[in-house]
């Protein structure tokens, strides 16, 4: 647990002494996916705003103490791609509101959530997207399609991206996402860990066994900026 982690969950937990943990852990979900949607009339619904404004601000901060800020060049295909790195460490995408969500013990055990380490992740992700697959994707789409119908928190994907990473190939460029999950809350973490991260994504809530899909439709600020970019 970082620094960031350790004050989004001192924040939460005072401020639940007055009020229902999971109540304020949805409407903190449900204002942070209203402000990265530009949901101005959900974003309204939602009271103390100052209280989800500083677990947001945590939350941000824990992000980018994973993934850093300085900018890294390398060559891939030929490409000039960019890659965020911090100086003293390597640059990883982790699973941080995963693991500020299972240290709250807000996971629902009985409905059979389980929530993978970030490690096992990095494993399926190397062993998932190899060199080559990404290589024939980048040059015959411009991208390459990272899909999860049980998404969680979203650290599958992660892992997916960390493979990228490994490539010096810059996922807020080079992937596309395609994520949904059958619960409301998987939905809403990962679209703010996707949309924080800058990566292009679409989430939805959605019954992968029937394929029906209910509630909306989130496509972070990176997809809305790529598509409206397009040549």
């Amino acid at each position: 647990m970082n620094h960031f982690q350790k004050k989004f969950i001192d924040t939460f937990n005072a401020a639940a002494k007055n009020s229902s943990r999971a109540k304020l852990f949805d409407d903190f979900l449900t204002i942070s996916t209203a402000a990265l949607n530009r949901d101005e009339k959900t974003f309204a619904t939602v009271d103390d705003k100052p209280l989800h404004m500083k677990l947001f601000a945590a939350l941000a901060g824990a992000l980018n103490d994973a993934i850093g800020q300085k900018i890294l060049r390398d060559n891939f295909l030929g490409l000039d791609l960019k890659i965020p790195c911090n100086e003293s460490a390597k640059p990883q995408y982790k699973d941080m509101l995963g693991e500020i969500f299972c240290d709250l013990d807000l996971f629902e055990q009985d409905a059979g959530q389980v929530f993978s380490p970030q490690s096992t992740a990095n494993i399926i992700g190397e062993l998932t997207l190899t060199p080559a697959l990404v290589r024939d994707e980048i040059q015959r789409r411009g991208f390459v399609s990272i899909k999860e119908d049980c998404c969680g928190s979203g650290v599958l994907i992660l892992g997916g991206l960390n493979a990228l990473l490994n490539m010096n190939v810059n996922p807020c460029r080079f992937a596309r996402v395609f994520a949904s999950d059958i619960d409301r809350r998987c939905v809403q973490m990962t679209f703010i860990q996707l949309g924080l991260y800058g990566i292009p994504a679409v989430v939805s809530q959605r019954n992968a066994a029937t394929n029906e899909t209910f509630g909306v439709v989130l496509e972070t600020p990176q997809l809305i900026f790529l598509e409206a970019h397009h040549d």
